[in-house]
């Protein structure tokens, strides 16, 4: 009996040895039980290396078992993967000089941390294990923490009613005032091709205008525009001519349309048109009048855009008809043969483009506004 019972105290001081192991765990389960706070269930800390060195592979390793969290390794780079278990991922690049460690949080938040490879391989890797312990161990207590309920709102504590009420005054009527009409002066150049003889081409008319804009409605304006078409020569080789012409008008115009900064209007040309026509011929016993000029008044009806680029500039596109109030011939007589050698048309179609700048004043006024992006 004495033997058997000699043999059972072993088996007792193994049990007890047991429940003294698990004592701390309990105490910890019911603190935590206590406290109100719930445990990370199966922690999972992803990790890449970038480099070559099994050793610190294993630190880190070592590291993420401490804190009680499993361990997958990425053998490939690729984007981390976090969410629920996964909480961290652990990128790892090891040099010639230092061992990088950079540790990116499911919850936010990223740190990096670098080891000097100056020490033994041993202690080397002490410092990266416990660099990857302390930052995980640091996350999952914070993970297991129960956030402090912010304090109660004090209620708003209700104002006294006033001693003296006194009736609502009425709405002050303001009265507002639209944007006062100003004025600016403006100069531009212009350039198109038009028409101007029956029986010629296309000719090329360059110029200037100088007027005054204002701003108020409709934006009216009014210019002084100068063109001169370029010379070209009518008729035929037995007899020709060679014209030119300085084109003179007053066009005051308004802006009728005016959207996202693209304004159309119409204007109304008065002016004059110096023609000076100047006899050849290749027959030698021809006999050549001198150069004569002739003024042709203009009517011009005309229609325009305009859209502003910058601060003071806008360009302009414009369509008119020269409308000539008389007509004139220019013909060669050969012993009573007579040929038609220019004939000016009586409505002579133009089309021209320019830029105007804003010389003086309120760069708005007569002019579009720029576009807004």
């Amino acid at each position: 009996m004495r033997s058997t019972r000699e043999r059972r105290w072993p088996i007792v001081s193994l049990a007890l040895a047991g429940l003294a192991g698990l004592a701390p765990s309990l105490v910890v389960q019911s603190a935590r039980a206590q406290s109100g706070t719930e445990p990370v269930r199966n922690p999972v800390a992803e990790v890449y290396v970038e480099g070559e060195g099994s050793e610190i592979e294993d630190a880190v390793a070592r590291g993420v078992v401490r804190v009680g969290s499993a361990v997958d390794f990425v053998r490939a780079p690729r984007p981390p993967r976090l969410g629920g278990d996964r909480f961290a991922r652990v990128d790892v690049k090891i040099t010639a000089a230092e061992v990088s460690v950079t540790i990116l949080f499911a919850r936010g938040g990223r740190t990096t941390r670098s080891v000097s490879r100056a020490s033994a391989t041993a202690v080397e890797g002490e410092e990266v294990a416990l660099v990857v312990e302390s930052a995980l161990e640091s996350e999952l207590d914070a993970i297991r923490e129960k956030p402090v309920p912010p304090p109660p709102i004090p209620p708003v504590p209700t104002p006294p009613p006033p001693k003296n009420p006194e009736a609502p005054k009425p709405p002050a009527i303001v009265k507002t005032e639209g944007r006062p009409t100003t004025l600016a002066i403006f100069g531009g150049v212009l350039g198109g091709v038009g028409a101007f003889g029956e029986h010629d081409g296309p000719v090329v008319r360059i110029g200037g205008e100088l007027g005054v804009a204002s701003s108020g409605k409709f934006r009216p304006s009014v210019a002084l525009r100068a063109f001169y078409t370029l010379p070209f020569r009518a008729g035929s080789p037995r007899a020709s001519a060679d014209v030119s012409v300085v084109n003179l008008r007053v066009m005051p115009a308004a802006e009728w349309i005016e959207l996202s900064g693209l304004a159309f209007g119409a204007g109304l040309g008065l002016g004059a048109d110096i023609v000076s026509v100047s006899p050849r011929s290749e027959v030698a016993t021809a006999k050549l009048e001198p150069v004569s000029v002739r003024v042709d008044p203009v009517v011009s009806p005309t229609v325009l855009a305009r859209v502003a680029v910058a601060k003071n500039v806008t360009v302009s596109a414009s369509f008119g008809l020269d409308v000539a109030l008389s007509s004139r011939v220019w013909i060669v007589d050969d012993g009573g043969d007579r040929e038609r050698v220019f004939e000016p048309m009586r409505v002579r179609p133009v089309g021209l483009l320019g830029v105007d700048f804003a010389l003086f004043g309120d760069d708005r006024a007569g002019r579009a506004e720029p576009v807004k992006p």
